[in-house]
């Protein structure tokens, strides 16, 4: 099973390539994974709790307003940048991104019954 996460204003992942008995793919084999219950997308947004804690996509909006100087509303604009000060820590952009890749990753497992993806095989 391969997965594509387009990274635009929102993160989406979509299945090119998918295991016998799960879900199964539209005619071009491309399958759009509902990432929160209202959405295929979610926000790419991030709130720093500590570098240890970061939240992502809906529960990072929904903190933003306790405390603004811990949110981040487009990690990936820091990239390339070195450390960025958020909340009074100096945090890789890549923790950042990473928090929001996480997120996608974690709610694929969860409509996948936590099965990874497999290795070794290529989209057709």
């Amino acid at each position: 099973m391969w997965h594509v996460i387009c990274v635009g204003s929102e993160y989406r992942l979509r299945h090119l390539q998918h295991r016998r008995g799960t879900h199964q793919p539209s005619g071009n084999g491309v399958q759009v994974l509902p990432l929160s219950y209202q959405s295929n997308a979610i926000p790419s947004a991030v709130f720093v709790e500590s570098p240890e804690l970061v939240y992502a996509g809906e529960a990072a909006v929904q903190r933003a307003d306790d405390r603004p100087q811990a949110f981040v509303p487009a990690p990936k604009r820091l990239l390339g940048y070195g450390a960025a000060s958020v909340n009074g820590y100096e945090v890789a952009p890549s923790v950042l991104v990473a928090a929001v890749l996480r997120s996608v990753y974690d709610r694929a497992l969860s409509l996948h019954n936590n099965c990874p993806p497999t290795r070794g095989s290529s989209p057709k």
